[in-house]
């Protein structure tokens, strides 16, 4: 499970995350008629684009 000591922080607005949240959520209802395209070298493509939200830092 995940814990945090405090407040979880976005690197994008609440907007931009609630829907990446729900774009997420509808693709993964769709996901037996959602296809993803697997490039060469194992790079997937989705057409989606999912900035600055996906530049979170993992720190320890």
């Amino acid at each position: 499970g995940y814990s945090s000591a405090g407040p979880l922080w976005l690197p994008c607005s609440v907007d931009d995350f609630l829907r990446l949240r729900a774009l997420v959520d509808r693709e993964t209802a769709h996901s037996s008629s959602h296809r993803v395209h697997v490039h060469a070298g194992g790079h997937m493509q989705h057409g989606h684009s999912f900035a600055p939200c996906t530049r979170a830092k993992v720190t320890s």
